[in-house]
Parts: C-alpha cells; structure tokens; sequence
C-alpha cells in the first residue's frame, strides 16, 4: 500500500460512512453514519488543486470547518 492507495481508502470509507443509513442497526456502518452526518464534502488534495505533491483530504463541515487530513509515508 502506499499513499494514494490509503487516501483512496479512506476517501472511500469516509464516502460510504456519509452515504450510510445511520438507523439501519444491522448496517456495520450505522454508528459511523451518524458521526459522519455533519461532514459535507470530502475531496482529495488532487481534486481540490492543493499546491502540494503530499497525498491527503480535505474534509468540509456543515458548520463551515474544514480539516486537511496529510498522508506521509514514514516507513
């Protein structure tokens, strides 16, 4: 695995965990729909043309917070 492959994953996961039926019990990610309910956009630092060869996300809030999530391979 390297750093696009992870950044992918989590895009991924975090994608799925918004989109997920968070009343639904039997679903695994019901809880993580829930705490997942007030993000609104996550993108790449790809798609949102960050300056910066790093792999990573941008994760928006509806709040209007924004968090940057960098991925560093350190091993």
């Amino acid at each position: 695995m390297n750093e696009r492959d992870l950044q992918d994953l989590l895009l991924e996961l975090l994608e799925e965990a918004m989109s997920a039926d968070g009343d639904d019990e039997d679903d695994p990610l019901a809880e993580y729909a829930t705490r997942a309910g007030a993000i609104r956009r996550v993108q790449t630092y790809g798609d949102e043309d960050m300056l910066t060869s790093d792999k990573g996300l941008v994760v928006r809030m509806d709040d209007g917070s924004e968090y940057q999530v960098t991925i560093v391979q350190s091993r």
